[in-house]
């Protein structure tokens, strides 16, 4: 597993956001793809998995793929 060697974040720090078409629905301009940690390629195992998408929260995006494809 790789170690960060960034500060620590400020937690819960949206990222930008934009209105998606004509819907009124807001989402962060940046998303956090699932695939791999679907299981769709490798087993990444939960505790990574978790910490990839708590990493990500952190970061600001509030829109998260989980589609496998």
């Amino acid at each position: 597993m790789m170690q960060s060697t960034t500060a620590p974040l400020p937690t819960g720090t949206p990222a930008q956001s934009r209105r998606l078409g004509r819907i009124p629905l807001d989402v962060s301009i940046v998303g956090v793809g699932g695939t791999a940690i679907g299981r769709l390629a490798a087993d990444c195992g939960e505790d990574v998995a978790a910490s990839i998408l708590d990493a990500a929260w952190r970061r600001g995006p509030r829109y998260f793929d989980t589609s496998p494809w």
